[in-house]
């Protein structure tokens, strides 16, 4: 009769065969079949018990090893060892540990929303937050400013995650990591199309404005190219967001300086 399936997340039985274990357990090396109970988190069990009989014959000098062995290699040596480890380990923390399946499912819900953000997604990822009722902090702010980057505006992220556009902005928002600089030297012909644009006009520029400025000059762009050439403008140094809660891109005074030197 087996035991019934007790399986916690970081714990799992593994019983160990004495002879795989330390210099401690030598007194038992006479018994291979013997087992101690160990934990997948560490926990080990105490030493085995040998059967009095087990000893007795073991004293004995000119008993076969595989004699002895019989004593300790019988089924009821492992059972003995969950025995203990259920008792002795796992039953204190069942009602604080949560079981395998479910933390594997919740990781994978994890992975699966990391999955999103990479793949620029990351108002799915938000929404799918949203609909688990919240958790998993590390993956809404990754989320929410990798949104913030693809231009989505603060106003949205807080609609997906159901707060405001200032509680959004206050809780992911404000500890933003600053982007990498890029060499403003090595623009595409459409990169440097923009800029020469911006440096003829004055005023903000937004994705409408960038597909019509490139559209003038020769280079038909969807929306999502425009706004990647104004955050690489942007990461260049040659442009700034005035307000990170909007979309809209504003030239630099020492852009101009720049782009008379190209």
């Amino acid at each position: 009769m087996t035991m019934p399936q007790l399986d916690l997340d970081g714990h799992r039985f593994q019983p160990q065969p004495v002879l795989d274990l330390d210099d401690q357990h030598d007194p038992y090396d006479s018994y291979p079949g013997l087992l101690v109970a160990t934990c997948s988190c560490g926990w080990t069990g105490a030493e085995p018990k040998i059967p009095r009989a087990a000893r007795r014959r073991a004293a004995s000098d000119g008993v076969p090893a595989a004699e002895k062995a019989a004593f300790a290699s019988v089924p009821p040596a492992e059972r003995a060892a969950e025995a203990e480890w259920r008792t002795g380990h796992a039953a204190a923390l069942a009602t604080t540990v949560p079981p395998a399946a479910l933390a594997d499912a919740v990781h994978t819900v994890a992975e699966q929303l990391e999955a999103l953000i990479e793949d620029d997604k990351p108002m799915a990822a938000l929404a799918a937050v949203r609909l688990a009722g919240g958790g998993f902090p590390d993956q809404t702010r990754t989320a929410a400013q990798r949104a913030s980057y693809l231009d989505y505006s603060w106003a949205q992220i807080g609609e997906a995650l159901g707060l405001s556009k200032q509680a959004a902005w206050e809780r992911y928002g404000k500890d933003q990591p600053p982007q990498p600089q890029e060499d403003p030297a090595e623009l595409s012909p459409q990169e440097e199309a923009l800029l020469r644009a911006a440096l003829a006009e004055s005023g903000d520029w937004d994705t409408r404005r960038a597909v019509a400025a490139l559209g003038a000059a020769g280079h038909q762009v969807t929306d999502k190219r425009a706004r990647e050439i104004l955050r690489r403008l942007q990461r260049a140094g040659l442009l700034f967001r005035g307000n990170p809660a909007r979309a809209v891109y504003t030239l630099r005074a020492s852009a101009r300086t720049a782009g008379g030197e190209r």
